[in-house]
């Protein structure tokens, strides 16, 4: 990869979140482990896609030949962090037929009916897939503790049923691979403004359009 500015240490290890981690005390202007600027970055990225296109050709050729090999991409953040942004990229430098998307909303009144790993279950990725979690099974946890709408007993024993859960995908053959986006209180105010000025300036050109038609 010539002319590309690359990690100096592979990103797992040196974004790995270790007992004693403090999201605090992290800044999140920073780019741990790299040093090049944000269109290097974009650069890394387009000179590896080509190789997580082939990485994925591999995973699902080999399940079609009793491979159980799979992996699930979970993603979690803060509104506006950029969860959508990964998933377009991945979806956009792999074959869509070998991904597998899930959004997780509210649960709805039947997977509430279900014990609230239920509805997570359904949708692991088959063998020789890729899973994409947007949102997940730590925001059944995260949630309700925040909200207090669940005991600290009823927290714990998810935290268990969580841990159990991915050991056994673990032990079946996912590779599972946590993504927290963290961002500052300051850009975040900048992206919700940027949003709502790029509605609100849609729902003044559908009015003003409306206006001429009429």
């Amino acid at each position: 990869m010539a002319g590309v500015v690359e990690f100096g240490k592979f990103p797992s290890g040196t974004l790995k979140v270790d007992k004693g981690f403090s999201l605090a005390d992290v800044d999140p202007d920073a780019t741990p482990g790299y040093t090049g600027k944000k269109a290097d970055g974009e650069a890394l990225l387009a000179d590896l896609d080509g190789k997580l296109a082939k990485l994925q050709e591999k995973l699902f050729a080999e399940a079609k030949f009793g491979g159980t090999k799979r992996v699930l991409l979970i993603l979690q953040a803060m509104d506006t962090a950029g969860k959508g942004g990964i998933v377009r990229h991945v979806m956009g430098a792999m074959d869509p037929q070998g991904v597998q998307l899930k959004a997780f909303k509210a649960p709805t009144d039947e997977e509430k009916s279900y014990d609230f790993l239920w509805r997570i279950e359904k949708e692991v990725p088959a063998a020789g897939m890729m899973g994409v979690f947007d949102r997940s099974q730590y925001e059944d946890v995260l949630i309700h503790r925040v909200h207090a709408w669940a005991s600290p007993e009823e927290i714990e024993r998810r935290y268990v049923a969580i841990n159990e859960f991915e050991d056994r995908l673990t032990d079946s053959g996912t590779k599972i691979v946590k993504v927290m986006l963290h961002i500052g209180r300051d850009e975040q105010q900048k992206r919700l403004l940027a949003r709502l000025a790029s509605v609100l300036g849609m729902f003044q050109q559908m009015s003003a359009s409306k206006s001429v038609s009429t």
